[in-house]
């Protein structure tokens, strides 16, 4: 059932449905905006055809996280006029469809608010639209009990007329950070930001865009005012000279670079830059006093130095460090950054399995892309970043966080020692002696001849539930196999429907009914093709490089043997075999997941049962390492074998 779990749960986004379809009937996705006294929210009603000429919806807002796929009921479409209620919103709407518009009202709650709805198209940004958006926009947000943050967009366009757009988060040290999806249609604007997987809206109105952020279901308020974003400093001309270009040190084991500037105007300006960490945050203040400099930067840390020449020679303080760090900077030429590629060759001495306290798994240390990753598959994946210090790598995202590697001399690593909020020592790990192979543990199913079988079985319908821990609202599975190489799998999400079909070592993903029907590219096919229900609890031993047991554990009372599954390419699998009969109850891996990053699950089977000699698992849970994720549960309650259908079920057009 994984075939469906990475792959839709980011990508079932209502408003991505097909307008085309909606101007031959209802089916497809309609967009309006509803103005709730000073605010304006896009409403999306994502209508899909059923059988007899019937209508389903669901209700989405990608600006309002209390307006997220709300299902319809009583949906009626007859004269040109449609009817829907909203129980979960209290709401409903009326309408008439008259020249490819819906015009009519929203009722809630005794209010009345008229909503016309067009079928959904990506607005196109005209000259005119460029020449207001050209140039930068900044503001500020209270995210919680945190410090207010500035958001700053950057719009340029190129010399073929295409718009470019970036965003910089100054506290953060985030600067020129890829923006998308930019929109401005009659005055309502939108912007995505893909690697926070966040988003700004708003109103636009003469140099200000009144709007909001929108990150992971919160909603914050943000005006945007168009304009330069510096934070000038409190200097005298003559101390902004004196300070004024580019000082390069290392800080930490990491190259830093600090930078003053003073405009025409005569105001300075100052940014910290690490280098390898590619964040940029500015200076907040300074002061000279005779040779004596000091300055702090947005994230709290300071700097203390004596200035003589082109050089600076001080101390940087900043929380997370038990004392102060000396760091020398000098003006002028800029330190060249730390070599970051390696060769394979070069990679093999820090490759490996470490395992020991407090970790209840093993971690890899794995070679991909000419660089080093830390990879725990039941919790993330760590990229990893070489610093100064022989030896000693850290983490791209939380570079206070060091990886080093013990050797002797030029031979392998024998052990890493963690350094995080307490310093872990993992040695190499080296599986117990004594083991079964995997193959032994294969030989003890009762289902050995398990392919023959299964073959025999024709296609196969399961169908069930879905349950999750984060919402109420349950969902339905339906998923047609024949062998283990071949699969349709139907999800049903709060009315939405999708798709995904496996054949031979290609997958296909339908992400709604509306949209169309996309091949997956190789890496993610094969993910999704290895976490198929049958090939997950079958034999996938070929699919791997190599299969090794490593200890015999137990796991929810259960004696099992743990395995390594190392593939050709991809990410490390933990695979748990019933030390009895050798069925598997699992397996842990990590994946890319669009619009969460990389992230871990714990894979799960259980209630295995005999069907016509081959034993399939009822249940199947998969806890992801992203709290907002949760747990996901399915539960077979119908298995049909011998299905006989009218078409391929598998054949994609």
């Amino acid at each position: 059932m994984k075939t469906l779990l990475y792959g839709l749960l980011f990508s079932l986004t209502l408003a991505l449905a097909d307008p085309a379809a909606a101007q031959t009937n209802l089916a497809g996705t309609w967009r309006g905006r509803l103005q709730v006294a000073d605010k304006s929210i896009t409403i999306h009603f994502v209508i899909k055809a059923e059988p007899g000429g019937k209508y389903s919806a669901v209700v989405t807002s990608p600006d309002e996280g209390a307006i997220k796929n709300a299902p319809a009921k009583s949906v009626t479409f007859a004269d040109n006029k449609l009817t829907l209620d909203v129980p979960s919103l209290s709401g409903g709407y009326a309408g008439t469809l008259r020249n490819g518009v819906l015009e009519g009202e929203w009722s809630q709650e005794g209010a009345k608010l008229p909503l016309s709805l067009k079928p959904f198209e990506t607005p196109i940004l005209t000259k005119s639209d460029l020449d207001v958006l050209r140039g930068e926009w900044f503001g500020t947000f209270s995210p919680g009990d945190a410090a207010k943050l500035t958001m700053v967009l950057h719009f340029d366009t190129g010399a073929d007329g295409t718009l470019r757009a970036t965003f910089d988060v100054p506290e953060q040290g985030v600067r020129g950070w890829e923006a998308s999806n930019v929109a401005l249609d009659d005055g309502y604007f939108s912007v995505e930001l893909p690697k926070p997987g966040a988003r700004v809206t708003g109103q636009l109105k003469g140099d200000q865009i009144a709007g909001e952020f929108q990150q992971g279901g919160n909603t914050l308020p943000l005006t945007l005012k168009k304009g330069r974003y510096a934070i000038y400093l409190d200097l005298p001309a003559e101390a902004g000279k004196q300070l004024a270009g580019s000082w390069s040190g290392t800080l930490n084991n990491r190259p830093v670079i600090v930078r003053f500037e003073t405009d025409a105007q005569g105001r300075t300006s100052g940014s910290f830059e690490s280098t390898s960490q590619k964040r940029n945050f500015p200076i907040k203040e300074a002061a000279l006093a005779g040779t004596k400099l000091t300055f702090g930067v947005t994230y709290g840390a300071k700097f203390s130095a004596e200035l003589a020449g082109d050089t600076l020679t001080g101390q940087w303080v900043q929380a997370g460090f038990d004392k102060p760090l000396p760091l020398v900077l000098t003006r002028g030429k800029e330190a060249a950054p730390v070599a970051q590629e390696m060769t394979a060759e070069q990679a093999a001495p820090y490759l490996g399995m470490y395992w020991g306290e407090p970790f209840p798994k093993p971690l890899f240390v794995v070679f991909r892309e000419g660089r080093l990753e830390l990879e725990l598959p039941w919790l993330s994946l760590r990229e990893l970043e070489k610093t100064t210090e022989k030896d000693v790598w850290s983490y791209v995202e939380n570079p206070e966080n060091l990886v080093r590697f013990i050797r002797d001399g030029a031979g392998p690593a024998t052990a890493i020692e963690l350094r995080q909020e307490r310093t872990v020592m993992l040695p190499r790990f080296e599986p117990e002696k004594g083991l079964p192979t995997v193959d032994e543990l294969f030989s003890r199913r009762p289902d050995s001849q398990r392919a023959r079988k299964l073959a025999s079985l024709g296609t196969i319908r399961m169908s069930g539930g879905i349950e999750r821990t984060t919402t109420p609202e349950k969902g339905s599975f339906e998923q047609l196999l024949a062998g283990e190489e071949h699969s349709r799998v139907k999800l049903n999400l709060s009315g939405n429907e999708a798709q995904v079909v496996v054949a031979g070592r290609r997958v296909w993903m339908q992400p709604q009914a509306s949209a169309p029907v996309r091949e997956m590219p190789a890496a993610m096919a094969r993910a999704t093709r290895l976490g198929g229900w049958l090939m997950a609890t079958g034999d996938w031993r070929n699919e791997f490089k190599q299969a090794q047991v490593l200890k015999r554990m137990e796991v929810d009372g259960k004696p099992v043997f743990l395995v390594h599954a190392a593939p050709q390419e991809g990410r490390q699998r933990l695979v748990y075999l019933d030390a009895e009969n050798g069925l598997t109850l699992g397996y842990d891996e990590v994946y890319a997941i669009p619009g969460a990053g990389t992230i871990g699950s714990e894979v799960r089977f259980a209630d295995y049962r005999d069907i016509e000699g081959v034993q399939i698992p009822f249940r199947t849970a998969v806890k992801y390492s992203e709290r907002k994720l949760g747990t996901w549960t399915y539960q077979v309650e119908k298995i049909e074998t011998r299905v006989k259908l009218d078409t391929d079920p598998f054949k994609v057009n």
